[in-house]
């Protein structure tokens, strides 16, 4: 047989479908057959509302139980409301006047007053009734199991996440029209604001725009000994935009 995608030809399919006709299949087990009270239980729970619209498999509703294309009569929806009043309404659901989904229904740009932001605030579970504090089994703070005990390795890691960062890496793009300096043909990804002396050896060159170089990722440096080799190429570069 040949390899890849093969169709049968409708001659080969009638050869295969002789070749089969009354061979037997011992492991093959047949079903017994339905009992006479099991088919009068099947036709007794499908035929009160299987009334020819669509079919659904026999157990889904109950006897006597109408099916959910029916609507409910409007002395069925009062009985319905006075045995459900008092009681606390059920997951997924919302009560009376609620707006589900945020903003739901207002107009686009639609923003809460200050006075619905302190009611939802001062409404919002908080403390030990926070169900995160439940889940957590109050873990939190030293008690978390990712607690960092020294706190300058957080400072640390967020140097390069403030805003005087974003502002610097901002000027640095707007000077070199958020293009890489050395714009060739092998130029390729995203760019990226680079030091041209390092963050960590020169701390007070850290923020000065003159200090920085717009990249992209295939030519900026892979590691610290290609860095220190390309220090005066990308000075030039920065000195004749300036």
């Amino acid at each position: 047989m040949p390899t890849g995608i093969y169709k049968r030809t409708k001659e080969h399919k009638r050869k295969i479908s002789e070749a089969k006709k009354g061979k037997k299949y011992p492991n093959r087990k047949k079903p017994e057959p339905f009992t006479e009270e099991h088919k009068k239980r099947i036709s007794e729970n499908s035929s009160h509302w299987n009334l020819g619209r669509h079919i659904i498999h026999s157990g889904t509703f109950k006897k006597g139980h109408l099916p959910y294309l029916l609507k409910h009569t409007e002395e069925t929806k009062k009985k319905i409301s006075l045995a459900n009043k008092g009681k606390p309404a059920s997951a997924g659901s919302f009560k009376k006047g609620h707006k589900p989904f945020a903003n739901a229904g207002m107009p686009k740009g639609f923003k809460h007053t200050e006075e619905t932001k302190l009611k939802m605030s001062l409404s919002a579970p908080k403390g030990k009734n926070h169900p995160l504090y439940k889940l957590n089994k109050g873990r939190f703070g030293k008690l978390s199991p990712r607690w960092i005990e020294d706190r300058t390795l957080l400072a640390k890691r967020q140097e390069r996440n403030d805003s005087a960062y974003a502002e610097w890496r901002k000027l640095v793009w707007l000077r070199d029209n958020f293009k890489c300096k050395i714009n060739n043909s092998d130029c390729d990804g995203r760019i990226i604001a680079h030091h041209i002396l390092s963050w960590k050896e020169y701390p007070e060159l850290r923020y000065n725009v003159n200090n920085g170089i717009t990249l992209c990722q295939a030519h900026h440096p892979r590691k610290r000994a290609e860095e220190k080799r390309l220090i005066l190429d990308f000075q030039e570069l920065v000195s004749v935009s300036n």
